[in-house]
């Protein structure tokens, strides 16, 4: 996992205060998430908030299906590069605020 500090400079990209983003840095801890979660191939999740991927590729990688919302427009082409990076292509990202 790149770093996330690392990944949005390199995409020219400031976190926005006013959406409160804070970025998982630890690939370990979202393991350790998706471990605890007890989830399996045959689910599907729904991820509020899947900015860089940092959780939404350990996520991937254990279920069947992930819808990924993020409502950060500018961060999704990041996204999407590092899951076709990460080989996935079972996450659906839907560029929504939540509420």
């Amino acid at each position: 996992m790149t770093s996330p500090r690392v990944l949005l400079n390199g995409w020219q990209i400031k976190p926005k205060k006013q959406l409160g983003q804070n970025f998982l840095s630890s690939p370990q801890t979202a393991e350790q998430i998706v471990l605890k979660s007890g989830l399996s191939s045959g689910e599907t999740v729904l991820e509020i908030g899947s900015g860089l991927g940092a959780l939404t590729i350990p996520l991937a990688r254990t279920v069947g299906k992930v819808f990924a919302v993020e409502t950060d427009r500018r961060i999704v082409p990041l996204l999407r590069t590092e899951l076709l990076a990460a080989g996935l292509d079972n996450v659906e990202i839907l560029t929504q605020d939540i509420l």
